[in-house]
Parts: C-alpha cells; sequence; structure tokens
C-alpha cells in the first residue's frame, strides 16, 4: 500500500521495476472522479507503467474494499496491472 504523489509516479515506476522479480506482478489502485484532472492521472499512470513493463491492463476495480476510503470510492476505482517481463 502506497499514496501515490504524481510527481513521484516516474520513481515508483522505476524502483517497483527494479525490485520486483520477472513475472512479478504489480497491482495500482487509482479512484476516479469523473473529472478531467482523474482522467489525466490515470492515463498518465498507465502510460508511464507501460512505457516501463511494457504491459499495463487497465479495469475497474471490483475489490475487495477493506478501508473506509476505499468503499468510499467503490464505484470510481480503477486497476492497472503490470507484469514484469523475464528478460529486461
Amino acid at each position: 500500500m502506497l499514496h501515490l504523489y504524481l510527481e513521484v509516479l516516474e520513481l515508483l515506476v522505476e524502483e517497483t521495476h527494479r525490485v520486483l522479480q520477472p513475472q512479478g506482478e504489480l497491482q495500482v489502485l487509482l479512484p476516479h472522479f469523473g473529472d478531467r484532472h482523474s482522467e489525466g492521472t490515470l492515463r498518465r499512470t498507465q502510460a508511464s507503467l507501460e512505457h516501463r513493463y511494457g504491459n499495463a491492463s487497465l479495469s475497474r476495480y471490483a475489490g475487495p474494499f477493506t478501508t473506509f476510503w476505499a468503499d468510499l470510492y467503490r464505484d470510481r476505482t480503477w486497476e492497472i496491472r503490470c507484469v514484469k517481463p523475464e528478460s529486461v
């Protein structure tokens, strides 16, 4: 669990790629408030992950929602999943 600030997005992408073993999976959850800012954040995050990992699947997050904040954004959360390739 990590609260993401866009100022450190590239650092997060590089560090997760560095520490994950080949075939390791990264899951990123982002709330979306239906505005342009949220859409930009979602697209920027997906593009950064796609660039580094070579794959980034985007889908609605279906749960489980285990905290108050997650439950609050239940109908607004997107999930981006990446898998580190075998050869880097």
